[in-house]
């Protein structure tokens, strides 16, 4: 089985306001039973601005660290 994980960003309080990162979650989720996978953890940077390099962004950061152990494929 792959180890599959949602990573979702929205940078503004608009964004995260108007449920941007909702709907990414949901879009996620159709793909995961479309494919019949499971998810083995979502990481979710809101409020955080693309500007920032990935692994400086707290759920990125995270995301790098658990491909690194093998949480992740």
């Amino acid at each position: 089985m792959n180890k599959t994980a949602l990573y979702a960003r929205v940078s503004g309080d608009e964004q995260t306001d108007s449920g941007t990162i909702q709907s990414q979650i949901d879009r996620f989720n159709d793909w995961l039973r479309l494919h019949d996978k499971q998810s083995v953890g979502q990481y979710l940077d809101e409020g955080v601005s693309g500007v920032v390099p990935f692994a400086k962004r707290p759920a990125g950061a995270r995301l790098l660290a658990d491909i690194r152990a093998g949480v992740i494929d």
